[in-house]
Parts: C-alpha cells; structure tokens; sequence
C-alpha cells in the first residue's frame, strides 16, 4: 500500500496531479440482453491520497466525446460534496497511450474518497472487454502480452491509479443471465461464487408475467492481494458451459502453487477429450516455465497462478 509517498510522475501540466491510492471499491452490474448489447454498470469507491493543491489525475479509458453527449452516463463526487464534479481529459506530455482523466477542480494535499457511478459504454475501449459468446457474454480485465498490450487493462475500464500501484481492491460482482450459471476467473483461479439467486415470477396485469421471470443472479464478493499492481489484475466472467478448467496444486521446493489453467471451447475443435489433453499438456509447460522463472528471477512471489489457453 503507498499511503505516504506521491507516484513516480511522468511530465503533466502543473495544474494536474498524480496522485496515491490507498483502497479501491468495484461493483460491477453485468446483465445480459437479447439485442446484444449488455447493460454494466459500475459503482467505484477509491480513498485516496493528494500532495498538492492541484486537479486529481487518474486512469480511466472513458470517451470523452460521449461523456460530452450523454454526461448523465458518469457521476462523480468528491468527499461530502453532494454536488457532482465535473471530468476533463489529461495526458502525460508525449504519451497518449495511458487513458487518463481528471477532477476539474483542485483537492487540497491529504486525504480524500471520490465515488464514481457509470455505465461501462462510455468506455473509449468497452468492445474489447465485452463479447459475445453461445447467447451469453465474456467480460474481461486481463494484462496480456498478445496484440494490442493496453487494451484490456483494468485501467481502461474501472478507475486504478496507473500500472505501477498497489493498494487492496475489494470487488462486488452481480451477473444477471437468462437461466444460465456464469463462472469467474481471477488471480486465485475459479472465484467462489457468493450465492445464485433466482428471480421470483412476478404478475403484472391480466396474469402477464414480467420479463425477468426465471432469470439468474450469480454473485461474487472477493478482496485481490495487496501484492498485484493494478496492472496485475485477472477478470474474466463466462457462461460455466463454455469452457474447460484445469486446477491443480503445483510443488516446486517447498511452495506450493495453486495452478489453473483453463481455455474456450469454441478456439479449440473438435472439443472434449483433445482440449482435456491440451490443459494438462499447458499444466506441465507451467512446471517448466515456473522452475526457469524461479531459477533465473528467484522466489515465486504468491501462491496462485492463472492461465488462459488460447488456440
């Protein structure tokens, strides 16, 4: 955690500041559709720390010309202010890459908690999280090294404070589906699902049952290790039938590594007992490729690792 000390800054105009967070508060909405265009909405809680007498700058991937269209689409308010504050664009000097975004007015050093309510549309990159899968969806904050390395960092679609911070994150995860059980994935491999609910049917008029009748609400609550940068963090939401997990402990030395590896059924055809070999065949390559890590970089640094095959 980084309370006492300000962030390694890159050049930002004078009126901006970086700033440090302590801790962060996700609640993510997830709903499916029919008309393929989910609905996300996210409630964000940060607590965070200012050093000077300037506008809060911080990571968030949000469209600024749809801010500027729909501005009902983000509220954000400082502390007790009831009032909601308004956003502007801020870029580090020769740096667009990092999505940046800033409270236009000025906190004093010290202490402050901003709330935040949006609906992930707004996001610049939300079609790179959010897919469509077997009249489902996946949703995915991932780090990757494959293609287009920032797109799905969690930085772009919930509020971090840059690739380099640590601070403890708590997550609230509510999917609603059509009858399906959703899986998540994170740091920890296969998240333990809080509770299922199912929709109780409703009347409305005539004996006309509501449109939600027989819906599911699958539920997570989970804190991530205060170890993993924000740039660390693995999300991934799927319907459970879509695809294959492996889990296992792995023992090199004396540690032992709770292992998952897991991939899509529709990337690897024909399915069934071919992928079930390929995840213990990746199973083994982490063997190998956590022994080389260890013995060029030195102690694995948790007790958890997650991987994602891909075709």
């Amino acid at each position: 955690m980084m309370t006492n000390r300000q962030p390694a800054s890159r050049s930002l105009d004078s009126a901006y500041q970086l700033c440090s967070f302590i801790k962060a508060s996700y609640t993510i909405k997830v709903a499916e559709a029919y008309d393929d265009t989910p609905e996300i909405e996210i409630e964000a809680s940060i607590e965070l720390q200012t050093f000077k007498d300037a506008k809060p700058v911080f990571e968030l991937g949000v469209d600024l010309d749809q801010l500027k269209k729909y501005p009902l689409l983000l509220k954000l308010h400082v502390d007790d202010d009831k009032k909601p504050a308004p956003c502007e664009a801020a870029r580090f000097h020769g740096d667009g890459e990092v999505p940046l975004i800033a409270i236009s007015k000025k906190l004093a050093p010290g202490l402050h908690t901003i709330k935040m309510k949006y609906n992930m549309a707004i996001m610049a990159r939300a079609g790179q999280a959010i897919s469509q899968i077997r009249d489902g969806l996946s949703l995915r904050f991932v780090m990757s090294d494959l293609g287009d390395r920032n797109s799905q960092f969690l930085g772009q679609y919930l509020p971090s404070n840059l690739a380099f911070d640590r601070y403890r994150m708590k997550f609230d995860v509510a999917m609603t589906s059509n009858r399906r059980c959703y899986t998540l994935i994170t740091n920890k491999g296969v998240a333990e699902r809080d509770k299922v609910e199912k929709k109780n049917k409703k009347k409305s008029g005539k004996g006309k049952s509501k449109s939600d009748d027989g819906k599911i609400i699958n539920r997570w609550k989970f804190d991530t290790l205060e170890y993993y940068k924000a740039s660390f963090i693995w999300f991934h939401l799927f319907p459970s039938d879509t695809h294959l997990i492996h889990q296992k402990d792995i023992v090199i030395g004396d540690k032992k590594i709770w292992t998952t590896v897991y991939g899509s059924k529709e990337e690897f055809k024909p399915p069934g007992a071919r992928i079930s070999r390929l995840l213990a065949l990746y199973m083994n390559r982490c063997v190998e490729y956590l022994n080389y890590f260890i013995r060029r970089y030195g102690d694995f640094p948790t007790n958890y690792l997650t991987v994602l095959m891909r075709a």
